[in-house]
């Protein structure tokens, strides 16, 4: 069936929710995209280690393309269904 002439093949269609994992957790997210600010944030609302010392790594895997690889600070990665995360933090004082 073919797709309308204003609609992307790949587009996900409005208000769709996200399953995605961080750091082995199961979470739901609207957007279509996360960056790697907003992926720390979901892993300290866990309770990932944090404070004025910490640096954080982020991996991810199963994005969309089937994509993987690491986030840095200012980074973003478009999200699928089953994309998973893992944030990682190390104190440096």
């Amino acid at each position: 069936m073919p797709q309308p002439a204003d609609k992307p093949p790949h587009e996900t269609p409005p208000g769709h929710v996200f399953e995605i994992v961080v750091n082995t957790r199961p979470h739901a997210v609207t957007q279509d995209e996360l960056t790697f600010s907003e992926v720390v944030a979901i892993a300290v609302a866990d309770g990932l280690l944090s404070g004025p010392q910490v640096i954080y790594t982020v991996s991810y895997r199963r994005a969309h393309g089937n994509k993987q690889g690491d986030l840095a600070d200012g980074d973003s990665v478009k999200l699928k269904d089953g994309t998973v995360f893992n944030v990682g933090a190390t104190d440096q004082s």
